[in-house]
């Protein structure tokens, strides 16, 4: 099917007059698409309210700066919620932790909410808008680099606009989490070790390492192919480049109490395996509830296709491709996870995975099965984001 479409003449035309765009365009065309859709839901689903796009739970306590913003009745809302209310606290001086779940680890993801929060000047009702400014802004940033990646690969620069299908792309978008901006930094990263300007290896590692500690893996990969190569010198400096997050974390913990957490399952894989085999029932009609669970069926075959694809092309490197091990590091978090409970939804792992699926549509030579994994992930984001499309088209209640 991926092959018939991309032989179609229609693709040939679009790719023909995308050729003329520069990537800076492309990437300028995928931010106005975005922040129109945001805009249309906004207004048609939210009456306008901005602040629903951080998906706050109705359950939730919030800070007084939050009283009056949009709340989701009987949720617990979701991770956008607890990063903006970061961005109003992120040294900890207001005492804005309390409403924020986990903040010993949420803090550590600081990144976005520290770029908010200097845009907005630390103004509580500005800072609402700069977030999304800045989750925006990695948007272009993402597109831009995935663009450029098409033409050292002497691609159409459109391509770019693949950033769109990674689905932690447009669960951020949705819910305003940092997965985005991760995502967006591996691909600068990896832009830089392939235009062979590895010194813009120091601002991206640290940086990709506060937007989330999962970024730890992609500084990892490139250290251990450093290694693998032999060049000592700039493995050594792919290490001090995670120094800002361990001083960063130090500099939290010192503040915030830690939780102790379960990491080691009792049974692992008892509780996906359960709930594959009686998934939890849905307040939709059976027929809907049936259309639910093929497309969470399909989002997991995509995360495995992820998976099997990532090791067959490190079992092809010859050459410690950092973007290869990186796609490893991301697949084996994923496997592990899945021993835990609760990570079955493809707003949970789909995130994780992101960074993965985001390398594995940078490949050369590109192949229509490199984009299935996020294909498939993002259709079943894309089921969960269809209610506020049909709500704002008018066709739902």
């Amino acid at each position: 099917m991926f092959g018939w479409i991309a032989q179609a003449p229609f693709v040939h035309k679009l790719q023909k007059r995308s050729g003329r765009l520069s990537c800076g365009t492309i990437a300028l065309i995928a931010v106005l698409a975005a922040f129109l859709w945001q805009l249309v839901t906004v207004t048609r689903n939210y009456r306008g309210d901005w602040t629903a796009l951080y998906c706050i739970g109705g359950v939730m306590p919030t800070p007084p700066e939050l009283q009056g913003a949009y709340r989701f009745e009987g949720s617990r809302g979701f991770d956008g919620q607890f990063y903006l209310i970061i961005a109003m606290d992120p040294l900890l001086r207001r005492g804005m932790d309390r409403y924020v779940d986990e903040p010993d680890l949420r803090y550590r993801r600081i990144l976005v909410p520290a770029v908010a929060y200097l845009l907005g000047f630390g103004q509580p009702a500005a800072i609402v808008y700069s977030y999304l400014l800045v989750n925006l802004g990695f948007l272009f940033l993402g597109t831009w680099w995935m663009s450029r990646h098409a033409v050292l690969c002497s691609l159409h620069p459109a391509r770019g606009w693949l950033f769109l299908l990674v689905p932690g792309v447009l669960i951020s978008l949705d819910r305003q989490t940092v997965d985005m901006a991760l995502t967006a930094l591996c691909l600068g990263a990896a832009y830089a070790w392939r235009s062979k300007q590895h010194r813009l290896l120091l601002v991206f590692l640290p940086l990709i390492c506060l937007v989330r500690e999962t970024g730890v893996l992609i500084a990892g990969a490139f250290v251990l192919a450093f290694l693998i190569r032999r060049e000592r010198r700039k493995a050594a400096i792919g290490v001090a480049c995670v120094a800002p997050f361990f001083a960063w974390s130090w500099w939290v913990a010192a503040r915030v109490p830690l939780t102790l957490r379960e990491w080691l399952p009792e049974r692992p894989y008892a509780w996906t395996i359960d709930a594959l085999l009686h998934p939890a029932a849905l307040p939709f009609s059976p027929a809907v509830q049936t259309l639910v669970r093929c497309f969470d069926l399909l989002a997991l075959a995509g995360l495995l296709a992820g998976i099997a694809l990532s090791v067959r092309l490190w079992f092809g490197d010859r050459r410690a491709n950092p973007l290869v091990l990186a796609s490893v590091f991301f697949s084996g978090l994923c496997l592990f996870l899945f021993s835990l409970d609760d990570w079955m939804h493809v707003y949970d792992y789909g995130r994780i995975a992101s960074p993965m699926a985001a390398y594995l549509l940078i490949q050369c030579p590109a192949g229509w099965p490199l984009l299935v994994p996020s294909a498939l992930m993002t259709c079943r984001v894309a089921v969960q984001v269809a209610p506020q499309i049909f709500h704002a088209a008018g066709l739902g209640s």
